[in-house]
């Protein structure tokens, strides 16, 4: 039997990355491989995402102080965090970068989410597959929006890069900044989530314990802004509906006027959202649910994010992308809409499947 290794994002508390780590294993081993997550995380990643943050600024004192509030929230979900990866993704001892060195695999697979991002707070070397002496290819990875501030990050991978059997990306941007390193243009494939369809993340689902609204609106977000919360105040007084949250991360969803559901991890989140009225969001990750679960959504300032604007265009909904000047006839407009996604996913899902059977299976 085949035995695979996936290096991601898979331990970072951020929903879309654990998520997509849980969707890429489940695929491999739907299909008969034996499929380890590589349990190697950063020591920034673990800070950034523990309970209490030792970043500097105004951002992050502010949210520690609010945490300090509603630490017993915080702590369930960082422990609802730890359990899925404990117990759905099976993952064993942490690695050092040394051990990475030592890995007895087939194959390693890199992938997905934005792991070559080199201007990530939580990136490492690592992810290009530096030091790993294993056959590797790259599943739907991304580099974020590409816009680097300082090109030759990325460009010195170009020998790491030129290593992989096969490299698949997840968006444009990074297929033009490998095409420019390697000389070669990666096939465009899905993100894992969109391998499986409603039924199964449904049944993953969990409802959360805090009593929720009838009906609500779900709010995501990554880094919630001003604009973000004004745009969620409208929204909210034009539909007449509360809204929902399951993340703070500064004072601008913190004094933003909602259900704040704090203890809340992997599971739950799949639940709020699947379970809301729609969605409003930020997030890549949150934009692709909201399509799986046939939501009506909103992504708030995406008209500057390359990933999210390809994405939407690519589903023939850019009409969803908002702004603070968003009226009750824009919001009624993508409300009115019906759209069954199903089909298009399955059609969009084909390239990923396809790459997957020829370089993994």
């Amino acid at each position: 039997m085949k035995k695979i290794g996936i290096l991601t994002f898979h331990a970072s508390h951020n929903y879309g990355s654990m998520l997509q780590a849980y969707a890429l294993r489940k695929y491999a081993l739907d299909a008969g491989l034996d499929c380890d997550i590589i349990n190697y995380r950063t020591a920034k990643q673990k800070d950034i995402y523990a309970v209490l943050t030792k970043r500097k600024g105004m951002r992050y004192l502010v949210k520690n102080a609010y945490v300090l509030t509603t630490y017993k929230q915080h702590k369930e979900k960082f422990r609802l965090f730890e359990k899925f990866l404990q117990e759905e993704l099976a993952c064993g001892a942490e690695l050092s970068e040394d051990d990475l060195k030592d890995l007895q695999y087939d194959q390693v697979i890199t992938g997905s989410d934005q792991i070559w991002n080199v201007e990530a707070n939580d990136f490492s070397d690592v992810y290009f597959g530096n030091g790993i002496s294993c056959p590797k290819i790259a599943y739907a990875v991304s580099c974020g929006n590409g816009d680097f501030k300082d090109k030759s990050r990325f460009d010195r991978f170009g020998d790491c890069l030129r290593e992989y059997d096969a490299i698949s990306v997840r968006d444009k941007a990074t297929a033009a900044l490998v095409s420019s390193v390697t000389g070669k243009t990666p096939q465009i494939v899905c993100d894992p989530v969109m391998l499986f369809d409603k039924m199964v993340w449904g049944s993953l689902a969990k409802k959360p314990t805090a009593k929720l609204p009838g009906k609500y609106i779900f709010l995501y977000t990554l880094s919630c802004t001003r604009q973000v919360s004004d745009v969620a105040k409208k929204l909210s007084q034009i539909a007449g509906l509360p809204v929902v949250i399951s993340k703070v991360t500064s004072q601008y969803d913190i004094l933003l006027k909602s259900k704040k559901v704090l203890n809340s991890g992997p599971k739950e989140f799949l639940y709020l959202l699947q379970n809301s009225e729609f969605v409003v969001t930020t997030s890549y990750h949150a934009m692709l649910f909201s399509m799986i679960f046939n939501k009506k959504f909103f992504t708030v300032g995406s008209k500057t994010d390359n990933r999210q604007k390809d994405l939407l265009k690519t589903f023939g909904i850019e009409d969803n992308i908002i702004d603070e000047t968003v009226t009750a006839k824009d919001i009624e407009k993508v409300l009115g809409m019906y759209i069954d996604y199903t089909q298009k996913i399955s059609d969009f899902a084909r390239n990923g499947k396809r790459f997957l059977e020829e370089n993994v299976l």
